[in-house]
């Protein structure tokens, strides 16, 4: 792996733990991850889709959050769960060579 690509994913765990502690709002971290994603020099289709799948599960509850108790619950799991995949994705692919 390139030193570029080990950056750029560094980059992402950074962003992962700026949206946890509350300084990135969940819209941006998907633009970054995104972002992040398309510059990536290594290129393995079945990662990048698994991605992308939990990234947009990310913008998908930044779009409209919910409003009931119940679906704010949900919602807060869906988040929870896509977040903890992408960075066992990020750490994957950090330990590959």
């Amino acid at each position: 792996m390139s030193n570029k690509d080990k950056k750029i994913l560094r980059e992402m765990e950074y962003a992962i733990v700026s949206f946890s502690n509350g300084t990135l709002s969940l819209s941006r971290l998907t633009e970054k991850l995104l972002m992040s994603r398309d510059i990536l020099i290594f290129k393995d289709q079945k990662w990048s889709h698994q991605f992308t799948q939990h990234v947009v599960t990310l913008d998908s509850a930044s779009v409209e959050p919910p409003t009931e108790v119940e679906k704010v619950k949900i919602v807060k799991m869906a988040i929870n769960m896509a977040i903890k995949e992408i960075k066992k994705l990020i750490q994957e692919r950090m330990n590959s060579n």
